[in-house]
């Protein structure tokens, strides 16, 4: 009985680690994480490699045609003009290298848009925005360490709490930020789901006052 006990103790060891999936994570994790079908094809078609001439053309214009060479979908924040100039000259460079090249002097970025909810229209598509973002949404950062305080004053508690409400607001601005695109693409049931996510999960935010109102004039 010893004998089996052992032998069964050693295959628990060598068979639980493959069980657990990639890097130590359990499937469902690995699942979680994965891309799907759309996003998979836009960052691959982020690889193809093109040329472009693009002098004093219209960003609407630039996006469509890049849109054509590389077989993505573009679309703009609402808060990005259409007739901005662009002036972007490339051969043989990635549709990547390009968007990074061209959109850095602008300070503009662009996000590989994930479906938060089923059959949503725009998966996959790419979301040109301000700021600094390289096809993923941008991922909260981590508080850095701070030194050691006394016990009566406790700063390091009240900074904890300070960065808690910065980062609900500006997940609750982000979600904002589609609802007003949304809004201008007239697709006010998408519009509306957004606002809700908000005044669910963020009520106490800034973000949410302004997505009540933007709820109630949908609602006229």
């Amino acid at each position: 009985m010893a004998r089996y006990l052992v032998a069964l103790g050693m295959l628990i060891v060598l068979v639980g680690p493959a069980l657990a999936g990639p890097r130590g994570r359990s499937s469902t994790e690995a699942k979680k994480t994965e891309d799907s079908p759309l996003v998979k094809r836009t960052k691959q078609r982020l690889e193809r490699k093109i040329s472009v001439n693009f002098k004093d053309d219209m960003l609407k214009d630039v996006l469509e045609e890049l849109g054509e060479l590389a077989g993505v979908k573009f679309r703009r924040d609402p808060t990005i003009p259409g007739h901005k100039r662009m002036n972007y000259t490339a051969e043989n460079q990635t549709v990547r290298e390009i968007l990074d090249k061209m959109f850095k002097p602008d300070g503009l970025g662009y996000i590989i848009h994930r479906a938060e909810k089923p059959n949503d229209r725009y998966e996959g598509w790419i979301f040109v925005v301000m700021g600094d973002q390289r096809g993923d949404p941008e991922a909260p950062k981590k508080p850095t360490a701070t030194k050691k305080h006394s016990k009566k004053t406790k700063p390091k508690t009240t900074k904890k709490k300070l960065f808690g409400r910065d980062l609900k607001e500006r997940q609750a601005r982000s979600k904002l930020k589609y609802a007003k695109f949304f809004i201008e693409e007239k697709e006010y049931k998408t519009a509306r789901d957004y606002l809700e996510q908000i005044l669910k999960r963020f009520p106490e935010t800034e973000a949410a006052k302004e997505a009540k109102e933007l709820l109630k004039q949908l609602k006229k």
